[in-house]
């Protein structure tokens, strides 16, 4: 069973943050609990190259714009507490090939320890690809909308990580990258959707303290 905690600041200056599913009770924080806090963010990245990956890019052959949107909820994982939820699902909405990070969840409160994995969960997530973008080199005449996921749209994403300490006084922010040019192509975007494996393995996760 997923242990939960939880301690949630209102972001009313975020436009990218929804108000949350209604579908989760989070278990309260015992009292006694030495407490640290963790934020989350997300975005499709440009202009950079990620650790791990090998060719520059947005290339003259990969260039669109677009949207990506959906509900996401974020758990970190310690030996001690298992996996801890940091919030309830909430919706996000970026733009493709931006560095600018959608908040998820700000300052949640979990219990200080190591954490090595993370957890991402998409649900109803889609891909809006503006028209007159390319793909693999082929013009786009039409906008396409891709559906994250598969029939159930959902998808699971977890990484295991370089651990990382959550402390009392240093706060730590994790960021995902679902690097869609990894798995956005042609027929991708004919077909209108794309599996849960190709978008877990293009995922990245980076974290800042």
């Amino acid at each position: 069973m997923v242990r939960t905690f939880i301690t949630m600041v209102a972001l009313s200056l975020f436009v990218f943050v929804a108000t949350t599913c209604a579908n989760s009770s989070p278990s309260p924080i015992a009292l006694d609990d030495e407490l640290g806090s963790v934020s989350a963010a997300i975005h499709d990245s440009a202009r950079v190259l990620p650790a791990g990956r090998t060719n520059q890019w947005p290339s003259d052959s990969m260039a669109y714009d677009g949207t990506l949107s959906g509900s996401a909820q974020v758990h970190i994982y310690s030996d001690t507490d298992g996996w801890v939820s940091l919030h309830d699902p909430v919706d996000v909405s970026f733009e493709i090939f931006c560095l600018e990070d959608a908040t998820i969840t700000a300052d949640a409160q979990v219990p200080v320890g190591t954490y090595s994995q993370v957890r991402l969960t998409l649900r109803g997530f889609v891909a809006n690809v503006i028209g007159g973008g390319i793909l693999d080199g082929v013009a786009l005449l039409d906008a396409k909308v891709i559906a994250l996921g598969g029939p159930d749209g959902e998808i699971v994403i977890e990484k295991s990580i370089t651990p990382f300490q959550v402390s009392e006084t240093t706060p730590t922010t994790l960021v995902f990258d679902l690097n869609t040019d990894t798995w956005i192509d042609v027929t991708v975007a004919d077909a209108g959707t794309i599996g849960a494996a190709e978008v877990q393995s293009g995922t990245m996760v980076y974290v800042r303290q």
